[in-house]
């Protein structure tokens, strides 16, 4: 075996290395560097979470934004117009119950239109089931 000279990755101190891979000059000073590698990669992964997380909330308050403008100006319009009705609306209107509804949706007896995760029944569909 060959003696090597090397510098200590952790303190900077010249020492003698019996192997050509070795860093560093002991082993506390490799478990110190280990240590500050670590910490080191922690803090990078979060200031990448950090980023990550920043830019999803941005996304998700323009989502949020546009939703609230869609469900402004697209259902209240039509809701107002009253060109289609709420289930509980449909419901009162014909005298069922809102199981009833479910399960003549479910037989396709009466058709629905879904905007965004609302569901709304056309007019004439109360005229034809009367």
């Amino acid at each position: 075996m060959g003696e090597y000279k090397r510098i200590c990755n952790f303190c900077n101190k010249d020492f003698i290395a019996q192997k050509r891979t070795t860093k560093f000059c002991s082993h506390k000073c490799n478990a110190r560097g280990y240590k500050l590698r670590k910490r080191l990669e922690q803090d990078e992964m979060f200031t990448e979470n950090e980023t990550v997380k920043m830019m999803l909330l941005k996304i998700i308050i323009s989502i949020e934004g546009i939703e609230k403008a869609l469900d402004l100006y697209g259902v209240k319009e039509q809701v107002s117009n009253d060109e289609l009705l709420t289930p509980q609306k449909f419901c009162e209107l014909m005298n069922i119950h809102r199981k009833t509804l479910t399960r003549m949706i479910q037989r396709e007896e009466v058709e629905v239109t879904k905007i965004g995760s609302k569901i709304f029944i056309n007019k004439n569909q109360l005229i034809i089931n009367k």
